[in-house]
């Protein structure tokens, strides 16, 4: 990693385990956020169902954007765009595999 400022705030996190949040699993994949500001305000944010999750599900566009931000850096907007338009039509059997060794 090369963000400096990242790094600055990797090197001030802390990760401990919430028994009572494991013992939600499998039906629930629960985390919470703790941030402690140097004003000695604390945040926290709790969710059960991180986004995604079959109980908090994302849009087509929200999967769409995932997708283009994943994978920007390998391939190009046209060629990203053929794959998602082949991956909707999945279930018309129009899919083709072939692009995927394109990639």
């Amino acid at each position: 990693m090369k963000n400096k400022g990242l790094l600055n705030i990797i090197k001030k996190v802390t990760v401990r385990e919430d028994k009572k949040l494991t013992a939600m699993y499998p039906q629930a994949a629960p985390n919470r956020l703790t941030i402690q500001l140097k004003n000695g305000k604390t945040l926290q944010k709790e969710v059960l169902y991180h986004r995604g999750h079959n109980k908090n599900k994302m849009s087509d566009k929200e999967i769409e954007n995932k997708f283009n931000n994943l994978t920007e850096q390998y391939s190009s907007g046209a060629k990203r765009n053929k794959i998602l338009k082949d991956i909707w039509n999945l279930e018309n059997g129009k899919f083709d595999w072939r692009v995927l060794g394109k990639f």
